[in-house]
């Protein structure tokens, strides 16, 4: 990572970590017991609030000159909509929905493919697509087709080839999204899309089927191995791949496989084999044994490190293509590269060696090996409880960054541990360990949380005396700001008002360094790396990011946080994201206090993510039974 603090990440980082905070006038907290009316009726007057700062959101919004940000914008807004104005979300959907495919259309190829515009949007027409999916899957395949970019034939034709299947990954992927809950539906989509060609979309959607309807996922893998035996050559390559991925489900299925699942949401529960009889295992034997000795090229060596370890089943299914196989393995072996060999060798030692085991292996292992069977011993042995052994393996073997990184994970669980058990000093000795000062902080803002979970509010306040004394109040590179934010974060779980002392001077460097940025880009004098885009800004305007507003990224690890903020104080938490002067981050904290609000895709409204109560005026709240 780099030294010095970015824009885009110190921008992107108070909009969404200032909004994990909570806010609190008062220094000590009463514990009150709210009574299920009161909950009642200060829930629909937090909700009025927040309809009503989305209407001018909404309105607000017009105002972008980029298509990108009034379709992201619309596209959240019907999300919150749906349950409370489901016509109105219809329309913003599909206005939303048409912006982006005609944008789409207009965008311009630049000499090594498309410029950030085509992805930006892309991401965004994805995200989009699976909100609806979640509201009405009918509904995000009729967007999905209405605003496919139109492109012209003849010399692009590699373009059309690339956007057919770039839609029917698009379409498989809403099935993944139904299946989350209407699992027969989702069969019955992929069914359908089947006819035009196969992506590692299914792989995830059966895995989920796996779990919910083993009956469905069986149809499906049948139906994909009949795909699979007419495929043509020019799909074959990621064809190869998801053949060898349902031979492992039916195998010997693994949770988050980074070949078996393309989809980076993963399926939480115990995996279950796929369910084949022996004519359907039989043809997928043939299918990936065909397969295999097509290959050729590039592709060959990884294809063939995914076939040994079948070949036994392949023996035993499809025994008169086993000899030609073991010649396309021969064959492979003599290309591949010593370092693959290597990885190879030592993957049985990985799976199935002990602690001891590894370290022999590394010793005699290359050093690109080397480090990572040190890495897996010392795991191995932190597993085992013997987390001294694991640290001394590390710091001996191990450089930094990554060494650090990995002595801070057992740390922090080593303190866990230790406040779990009541024993803070030696949490707190754990923490005094850490190299860095702004790591130190960051740990002893999480023991202050723990302890504070506690009830030990005196030596919560303390612990984060002493993290706040660490981290400079004005943050120079990406460490600092992290560990300044979460510093914050930790404060408004223990003393609310100290928050707010450290947030808004960062809100006030930040409207500084946009200020001096757009300048720049405005005589084009300098460039600022985003997250998805070469500049952070297009025709004098801030991008918003789409991955910082869907519904996922907010639900799984904002929403609690964001939630705890607004409703402790709404107006002040309003007036925080006012002091964004600049309109684009302005709408997007107004944005997201709405979402934290509205949003069905919340678990927890009441609690915050780490069990306490959450501050409203200055009063602890709990929740009554």
């Amino acid at each position: 990572m780099s030294s010095k603090l970015s824009i885009s990440s110190l921008v992107l980082a108070l909009l969404l970590l200032l909004l994990t905070s909570s806010n609190a006038a008062a220094q000590s907290l009463p514990q009150v017991q709210e009574s299920k009316e009161e909950q009642q009726k200060a829930q629909q007057e937090l909700e009025r609030k927040a309809l009503a700062l989305l209407d001018t959101t909404l309105e607000s919004a017009q105002m972008f000159r980029l298509v990108e940000n009034r379709a992201l914008v619309q596209a959240t807004g019907a999300d919150l909509l749906w349950t409370r104005d489901e016509k109105r979300a219809r329309n913003l959907y599909r206005d939303s929905m048409a912006a982006i495919g005609d944008a789409l259309n207009n965008v311009t190829d630049k000499a090594a493919g498309y410029d950030s515009s085509y992805w930006m949007l892309t991401e965004l027409r994805r995200q989009t697509l699976q909100s609806i999916a979640r509201r009405d899957p009918q509904f995000a395949l009729d967007l999905l087709h209405s605003s496919r970019p139109a492109f012209a034939s003849g010399e692009n034709n590699a373009k059309n080839i690339r956007a057919d299947e770039q839609e029917l990954a698009l379409e498989q992927s809403i099935a993944f999204q139904v299946s989350a809950n209407d699992p027969k539906r989702a069969f019955q989509m992929a069914h359908e899309s089947l006819e035009k060609g196969i992506t590692y979309n299914l792989l995830g959607l059966l895995q989920r089927l796996e779990q919910k309807d083993p009956e469905s996922a069986t149809r499906l893998a049948v139906e994909v191995i009949k795909k699979l035996q007419t495929e043509t050559p020019s799909r074959q390559r990621e064809a190869g791949y998801v053949a060898q991925a349902l031979m492992y489900e039916a195998l010997q299925p693994q949770p988050g496989q980074a070949m078996l699942i393309a989809n980076p949401e993963q399926v939480k529960e115990k995996p279950k084999p796929l369910k084949l009889d022996d004519q359907a295992m039989h043809d997928l034997a043939d299918v990936i044994a065909t397969m295999e000795l097509n290959i050729s090229g590039p592709d060959l060596v990884s294809h063939v490190m995914n076939l040994q370890p079948m070949m036994p089943e392949l023996e035993k299914r499809v025994p008169e293509r086993v000899a030609q196989l073991r010649k396309k393995v021969a064959e492979a072996n003599k290309t591949m590269e010593p370092e693959v060999k290597e990885w190879m060798r030592t993957q049985q030692v990985v799976n199935n060696g002990t602690p001891e085991d590894m370290l022999e292996a590394a010793s005699k292992a290359s050093p690109e090996a080397r480090n990572g069977l040190y890495i897996m011993a010392a795991m191995k042995f932190f597993e085992a409880g013997d987390s001294e052994r694991a640290r001394q393996v590390l710091s001996d073997n191990v450089s930094a960054p990554e060494r650090d990184q990995l002595l801070v994970q057992i740390d922090r669980r080593l303190m866990s541990k230790a406040v779990e058990q009541g024993k803070v000093d030696e949490a707190k000795q754990v923490a005094s360990r850490v190299r860095s000062k702004e790591a130190r902080a960051t740990e002893l803002a999480y023991l202050a949380v723990s302890v504070a979970a506690k009830g030990d509010h005196k030596t919560a306040l303390q612990l984060m005396n002493e993290a706040q004394n660490l981290v400079n109040r004005q943050p120079e590179n990406q460490e600092q700001l992290n560990a300044l934010l979460l510093i914050a974060r930790a404060y408004t779980r223990i003393e609310p008002a100290r928050a707010f002392d450290i947030l808004e001077p960062i809100i006030d460097q930040a409207n500084e360094m946009l200020a001096a940025a757009a300048l720049l880009d405005k005589f084009g004098a300098g460039r600022v790396v985003g997250v998805m885009a070469g500049n952070i800004f297009k025709k004098g305007e801030m991008f918003l990011q789409p991955g910082f507003i869907s519904p996922d990224q907010i639900s799984n690890q904002y929403g609690k946080g964001v939630a705890a903020l607004a409703r402790a104080d709404f107006d002040h938490t309003k007036a925080l994201a006012d002091r964004f002067q600049r309109n684009e981050a302005r709408i997007l904290a107004r944005l997201l206090i709405a979402q934290s609000i509205l949003s069905d895709h919340l678990v927890d409204r009441g609690m915050t993510d780490d069990g306490l109560p959450f501050i409203r005026n200055g009063r602890a709240i709990f929740i009554a039974n």
